[in-house]
């Protein structure tokens, strides 16, 4: 399971919502209150659940919540929990440990300079005291902690960096899927927003996962913006007996053909007609 935590902010006060708070803005809003949003996705990226913290709450502290929340609704498994320097603390490893569950984390940065030397005969360096030069020598540099004794160092370091489906996630919902700013002020409007996003981004995994095995890459944006052309009109008749009344039939325009070449990968056909309005005679 790959955990990550981001924020939203609030464009208002939100006084009438408990869980906005200032804290650590991702968004570079430190003026605005904020909630933080904590997000589980498989190795694939597919979304299996998020909790909503309060945004002043610091990762490191949600850890042994968002387990037990995950597991409270899927059961318990042998799963492997990758997290990344932010989850990283004494006491998350020691409950991890002690609780039986398998996890793969980041340590933090300072913990660098432990292994200096190492690194530096890796990369056949010398160990400077200068921090310029510690920050060169460091760069791109990782400690992982982990508790998994039958997986490679390849193993671990390519599970390691799928973080970055977790990180897409929050981009996407962040831009395409339009989750901030949150002009909702009241909690129950703002839980129904992040849970809408939610639900839209699991819709988004699935068309990837579709189109992938239509061979047709994995950007679903694109899809949406094809798809997205194709229009339906309005055919308004009326009716030969003087009465004001009409007849409205609600066409799908023919797609083009590389429209038509998509549905077909998709394995999509477009219907002829839609519902028409509630109004007049439907056809």
């Amino acid at each position: 399971m790959l955990y990550d935590v981001t924020s939203t902010y609030f464009e208002g006060q939100a006084e009438r919502n408990p869980l906005a708070m200032r804290g650590h803005s991702r968004d570079h809003r430190p003026d605005c209150k904020q909630v933080c949003i904590a997000m589980v996705v498989t190795r694939e990226g597919m979304p299996l659940g998020y909790e909503v913290f309060p945004g002043n709450r610091t990762d490191v502290t949600t850890v042994e919540e968002i387990v037990e929340a995950m597991e409270k609704r899927y059961g318990i498994a042998q799963r492997v929990w990758v997290m990344d320097r932010g989850m990283s603390s004494a006491d998350n490893i020691a409950w991890l440990q002690q609780t039986g569950r398998r996890y793969l984390i980041g340590a933090p940065k300072s913990e660098l300079k432990k292994w200096s030397r190492e690194i530096a005969d890796e990369q056949d360096w010398k160990v400077i005291p200068q921090w310029e030069a510690w920050a060169g020598l460091s760069e791109g540099a990782y400690i992982l902690r982990t508790n998994i004794h039958d997986w490679s160092d390849e193993d671990l370091w390519r599970t390691y960096i799928q973080l970055t489906q977790a990180e897409a996630a929050f981009r996407i919902h962040k831009s395409d899927l339009s989750i901030r700013p949150i002009w909702h002020q009241k909690a129950e409007r703002v839980q129904a927003h992040i849970l809408v996003c939610f639900l839209a981004y699991v819709l988004w995994k699935t068309l990837e996962q579709w189109q992938r095995k239509a061979g047709l890459g994995n950007s679903p944006r694109t899809i949406l913006e094809e798809i997205g052309r194709i229009q339906s009109t309005d055919v308004v008749l009326p009716l030969a007996d003087a009465s004001s009344r009409e007849i409205r039939i609600r066409c799908v325009v023919r797609p083009d053909k590389a429209q038509a070449m998509l549905l077909d990968r998709l394995g999509l056909r477009l219907p002829d007609r839609l519902r028409a309005p509630s109004h007049g005679i439907k056809m």
